[in-house]
Order: structure tokens, then sequence, then C-alpha cells
């Protein structure tokens, strides 16, 4: 018996009971579909309303319903077993291990094999509170990792996951905590979906912008002039690769970079450095992934002191607004037309001299710096709601650890 570091109190201001320890088996009927039960009798399609909830349906602590089959053709008379409830608590169980889930309506969802279903005794755990116990990172490394079979692929079978022991407060506790964290998890909802949407919004705001739907305007208040096709071998220099490298340097690779920023670059001595640091980045160069570009993980660098660059990224100039042609660089159009010289199926890569020979279509300088600023401005705004994010999930994650044994 024993009790976690952050407690809530009851009415009179007194902590709640010591928390008991119990065997999941001891207070929930675990169960799962076998393959040939499901297969035996259910009729699979696109279009319904009954849905089949498999594992890739369990995401992020809530059920997925991006990608869902519908099943109802099927017997369900001889699915029983199958038939979901509200505040059962789907659990994956192989490949990708303890995603979990409630159940928020009846009538509408059955189990497909790979989830296990877990009905809880709810005079001893509420789905909600266990919900969040489940998604406790101690939970799973101290819980879900014990049991887990090491093979080509990792799974967990029902009776080891009976054996998960879950540290019990009482229910008032246990409504308290559960109450506290899904208003958290109601903030993070609410900031991926902000975050969704302004990467929407930019989006279409690309597609009028460099289809000339959307033009801006001069001092006067007259728009500037047309835009001209060029290649951006005329808007940019290719720098080559440098022999002069710095016997100290942080290593920019393509692990560094991420959604236009820079991560965690390594600190290389030049005797150790690996032989693809070879390109010295300016100030305002693009730095554009050749390998896989469909990642767009391109970088416009700003940074002072001493860094190389792999090859594996080309090192462009630019000769006109920076910051307009690092917008261009994102744009559908540009990257499509990048795919289709990229060369190669598990690797593709686009040549140096292939990307060079890209067209544009440039406005005026002026109107670059117009649309690089408009641009930029939701950039700023959508960098800003990530980091909101990410620090919400981790302040979330570390009241989990102090909240639960």
């Amino acid at each position: 018996m024993s009790t976690p570091a952050l407690r809530f109190k009851n009415i009179s201001g007194k902590e709640f009971s010591i928390w008991q320890k119990k065997n999941l088996g001891s207070i929930a009927d675990v169960t799962k579909l076998a393959g040939y039960e499901f297969t035996k009798h259910i009729v699979y399609s696109d279009n319904g309303n009954i849905i089949a909830l498999r594992a890739l349906n369990v995401k992020d602590n809530k059920l997925d319903l991006t990608d869902v089959k519908y099943i109802d053709e099927s017997d369900f008379s001889k699915l029983n077993r199958s038939m979901l409830i509200v505040n059962d608590l789907l659990f994956t169980y192989i490949g990708t291990i303890g995603e979990v889930a409630l159940i928020v309506e009846n009538n509408r969802f059955y189990l497909a094999p790979n989830v296990a279903r877990i009905r809880l005794d709810e005079n001893l755990l509420l789905p909600s509170f266990a919900l969040q116990y489940f998604n406790n990172s101690d939970f799973k490394k101290k819980q879900i990792n014990l049991y887990i079979a090491t093979s080509s692929q990792p799974a967990l079978s029902m009776e080891n996951i009976r054996k998960f022991e879950i540290n019990l407060p009482s229910i008032p506790e246990q409504n308290k905590i559960a109450n506290f964290l899904s208003a958290m998890d109601e903030k993070i909802t609410q900031l991926n979906q902000k975050h969704g949407l302004l990467n929407k919004y930019k989006k279409g705001a690309m597609q009028k912008i460099f289809s000339q739907e959307l033009r801006f305007k001069d001092g006067d208040g007259n728009y500037y002039p047309q835009w001209e096709k060029k290649k951006l071998s005329q808007i940019a220099m290719c720098i080559k690769d440098s022999k002069d490298i710095p016997n100290q340097f942080f290593y920019i690779d393509l692990t560094s970079v991420k959604k236009g920023r820079l991560l965690n670059p390594i600190f290389y001595n030049k005797e150790e450095a690996p032989a693809s640091a070879k390109k010295i980045p300016a100030h305002n160069d693009i730095l554009f992934q050749t390998v896989r570009p469909y990642q767009k993980n391109n970088l416009h660098y700003k940074l002072e002191g001493s860094y190389i660059c792999s090859t594996a990224y080309a090192q462009l100039r630019p000769q006109e607004d920076p910051n307009f042609l690092f917008q261009v660089i994102h744009y559908d159009n540009f990257v499509n037309e990048v795919n289709k010289r990229a060369a190669g199926s598990t690797y593709p890569v686009i040549k140096e001299e292939d990307l060079m020979g890209i067209q544009i279509n440039m406005p005026a300088k002026k109107e670059q710096i117009k649309i690089a600023n408009f641009l930029s401005a939701i950039d700023e705004k959508i960098a800003v709601t990530q980091s909101e994010l990410h620090l919400t999930k981790q302040y979330k994650q570390g009241l989990l650890q102090q909240m639960f044994i």
C-alpha cells in the first residue's frame, strides 16, 4: 500500500484513503476476439453505420475514426462477444502496444482482432480514471513492457494483461483525478485543432497567392507587375561543397531539421567528421533536402557560428528575397515538380542540376517581401501553437507521474 506524490483532498480538506493494489484481472473482464471468429462472420465495406474497431483506430488516448471499416452486412447474432458498449476500454496488444481509448456510445462499435476489450467493475475502477492510468509512461515501462513477448512483432497475451497491477484510490479521488486530466486532454484537443486549422488556412492562402487569385498592392493601391517565369538557377546559386572545413563545428544532417527548424545538431571535431560534412552555410542560405525531398525538411539558415551541412542538402543562395523563396519551395506545385524529377523508390533523390532547372513564377521584389511577411506570420502562429501543444503534453505527462504510483 502506498500513495502518489501529488494528492487530491476531500471536501473536508483531508487526503483520501490509502491506495490499494489490485491485479487488472480481478477488477475487469479482459478479452479479445479470435481472428477466425471475426473473418467467419464479418463482411467489411467502406460505407455503413456499424464500425469494426481495429488497432489503427485506437490512437492518442481516443478513437481515431479517419480510416474505418463498416460491417453492417455481417451476422451480428454470431458476434455477441465483439459488441462494444459505453465505457468499455480498448487496448492494443500487438504491434504498437498500449494504445487505449474509451467507447462513448452504444450500438455503433464492434471489436476487431488485435484489440483487447477491458470491461471494468466500475464500483472499483472508473473507466475515465483507467484511461488516464494506462496513459502514464511509468505504467507502460513498469507493467506493459514487463510482459511483452519479444519476437518479430511484439505482443501481449490476455493472461499477461490480466496480471497488470493497478493502484486504486477511492472512487471519489479517482473521479477528481480523471476530471482534472480530462480537462487537460480537452486543452490538448483544442490546440491540435487550432494547429490543424492554421495549417489548412496557410495551405489555402498559398494556393490563392501562387495561382495569383490573391494579389498584393503597393502603397498607392496599385497591383504590382505581372509575375515572370524563371528557373530556380536564375534566382538562386547552388553552392558547391567546401574544402575549407573548420576544426570544430555543429553538423546539420537529415535528423537535425524538422518542419523548417533546427533541432539538435551534433558537435564534431574535424578529424571525426562524417564524410558527408562538406557544405558551409551562410546567413540566409536555404538548405534544400535532396534525399526524400517530399519530407520538406528544409532549413532557412540564420545562425551564427560554425555549422557544416550534409551533402544530402542542396545549398541555395537566394539572389532575391530569401523568405519568399523559402515559402516557394514548400508550395505544392514546386514540391510536385521536385518529386517528378526525383529518382529512386526507397530513397528518392533529386540531382542538384535537375532541382535548379525547375521553373518558378516570380513576382516583383516588393511583392515577394509582402507575400513572405504574410506567410511567415502564419508560420509563427503555427510554431507558437505547436510549442504550446508540446509543453502541455509534457506538463500532463509530468502530472501523471506524480498522480499515479
